[in-house]
């Protein structure tokens, strides 16, 4: 038997027509349990350790991983601490955006030498390159309307001298009807 990983198991369970509203419903839970087994097993600690650095028992930590129960405010902050992390909870899901570890000690450099914060630099950033995509959308828009605005002949590309041939087909007026 093939092992899964948690987040394939969770991917199995949202196909599940049954399990898949509990997991709406779990979503963020959900997301969050994978990013600590993912941190927790990155940084080689066992379920017994995380919990030690926690001050509570191996069962408390089995118990969230599994969604067996849900975490209060102080279990999840002193759970972000034992990681190396600060919590962070947020109303704008959607657009939340957690940096991939290979890339934070860029971050953090960047950050630094611009004496800024971590989380200001990303916005930063991250506004940057949306206005820059807005720029590049907004001259595509442009550039389309430039191409509708010309007649058509102008759009046509002519290979082999057909000019006659694409004259003709846009001035005839083609009556062809549709068999039935």
């Amino acid at each position: 038997m093939k092992e899964k990983t948690l987040k394939e198991f969770f991917d199995n369970l949202e196909k599940d027509p049954t399990v898949a509203p509990q997991l709406e419903y779990y979503r963020a839970l959900t997301r969050l349990v994978l990013e600590v087994e993912e941190e927790r097993l990155n940084q080689n600690i066992s379920q017994e350790e995380l919990a030690k650095r926690m001050g509570t028992k191996q069962e408390a930590i089995s118990r969230f991983e599994s969604l067996g129960q849900l975490p209060g405010y102080n279990f999840l902050t002193r759970l972000s601490k034992a990681l190396g992390g600060r919590l962070s909870i947020t109303t704008n899901g959607d657009y939340a955006f957690v940096v991939p570890k290979e890339l934070r000690p860029i971050v953090d450099k960047c950050a630094k030498e611009k004496e800024m914060p971590t989380e200001d630099l990303i916005e930063d950033l991250l506004t940057q390159k949306l206005k820059d995509l807005q720029y590049t959308m907004i001259k595509q828009e442009k550039e389309q309307m430039k191409f509708y605005e010309k007649p058509i002949k102008e759009n046509l590309i002519i290979e082999n001298n057909e000019e006659e041939y694409a004259t003709n087909l846009l001035t005839h007026d083609n009556n062809m009807e549709c068999a039935a």
